[in-house]
């Protein structure tokens, strides 16, 4: 069995990290619970979207401004910026894909549409998760910050564009919505 380290000279071990990141995640997905209501998918998505693309930049530029000897390396900086991608993130992407998913289909459809948004959501994690330490390995960790957050943006400015606002909703209001916009985009 691992022992933990209670020395306080030395950083956190990796497990009580994980195990904190997990309760912010956790404790984000509670505060989406308790405000969804009030402040809307749509809205809720753009802010936390647009905060973890900022905080993401922000990591890049620590990183790069660390490794040139701009300033200091203090543990508790990067900490922080995780964790508030991991409070955002519990407070918005994490959650509310799966929210929309149950809404977006059309009835007759919506159980095998739903099971194959789910299963490419799966995928995909999947497939991140095998070639975060490729791309890592590539760019560095300051520039893989900096794609994950340049790709963010362009999640927001999509989101932006074209999720609509689903509260408050029936799943006939929604699915008129989709079917107008299809008949006007040919």
């Amino acid at each position: 069995m691992q022992q933990v380290s209670t020395d306080p000279n030395k950083g956190p071990a990796e497990a009580e990290v994980l195990i904190f990141f997990s309760v912010v995640q956790t404790t984000g997905s509670v505060i989406l619970i308790l405000i969804i209501r009030r402040f809307r998918k749509r809205f809720l998505t753009l802010v936390t979207v647009s905060i973890n693309s900022a905080l993401l930049l922000l990591f890049s530029a620590y990183i790069v401004a660390m490794k040139n000897n701009y300033i200091e390396s203090m543990q508790w900086v990067p900490l922080t910026i995780i964790g508030g991608i991991y409070l955002s993130g519990g407070c918005g992407a994490a959650c509310i894909p799966w929210m929309l998913i149950g809404e977006m289909f059309p009835n007759k459809s919506r159980g095998i549409a739903t099971g194959i948004c789910a299963g490419m959501a799966y995928l995909l994690l999947f497939v991140l998760t095998k070639s975060y330490l490729t791309v890592e390995m590539v760019l560095s960790i300051e520039y893989t910050m900096l794609l994950f957050g340049c790709i963010g943006i362009f999640g927001l400015i999509y989101f932006y564009k074209y999720l609509p606002e689903t509260e408050n909703k029936t799943l006939l209001e929604i699915e008129e919505f989709f079917a107008s916009n299809l008949k006007g985009r040919k």
